[in-house]
């Protein structure tokens, strides 16, 4: 389950937003406008999600040292850090939900303007490059806890 968070919160407004700006009729924004909403929106959920990745990790690798200092098992450490991944691989997974549907929609509304093919391949390319981001922080995230278990385990 994703915890909302404020940052969470922030991510739905904005794709809430990106949503009604889509609705708007095309004569209120052009499809140059909209390609440059969506891929800024895009990029911007792909900052949040690597973010929130980074932050499940850190609480995960605090609670893995605060186990691993009070005498913890080496089974709750290891609890305690694939509770750390399921945490990194939702926000991963939900963020990365979130830049697909974006960008679905986003090209979808670009489609309806008969925009030019180079305005949809900027929003394909924002999506792809945010998909690739999050997906690095989320091994790097995994990586960091995995590297904090190690070490309790060898204490």
């Amino acid at each position: 389950m994703v915890q909302l968070t404020s940052r969470t919160t922030g991510l739905l407004a904005l794709f809430l937003a990106v949503l009604a700006s889509l609705a708007a009729p095309a004569s209120a924004q052009g499809p140059a406008e909209i390609a440059a909403r969506c891929v800024n929106a895009i990029q911007e959920t792909g900052d949040a999600t690597v973010a929130e990745m980074r932050s499940a990790a850190r609480r995960g690798i605090r609670v893995i040292g605060f186990l691993d200092g009070n005498d913890a098992s080496d089974d709750e450490l290891r609890e305690a850090a694939s509770r750390a991944r399921d945490a990194i691989n939702a926000d991963a997974r939900a963020g990365s939900q979130r830049i697909n549907r974006m960008a679905q929609l986003c090209v979808a509304r670009l489609q309806d303007l008969d925009a030019d093919r180079m305005l949809i391949a900027r929003v394909i390319n924002a999506r792809d490059t945010e998909l690739e981001a999050v997906n690095a922080a989320r091994e790097a995230a995994i990586e960091r806890v995995g590297m904090a278990l190690r070490r309790a385990l060898n204490n």
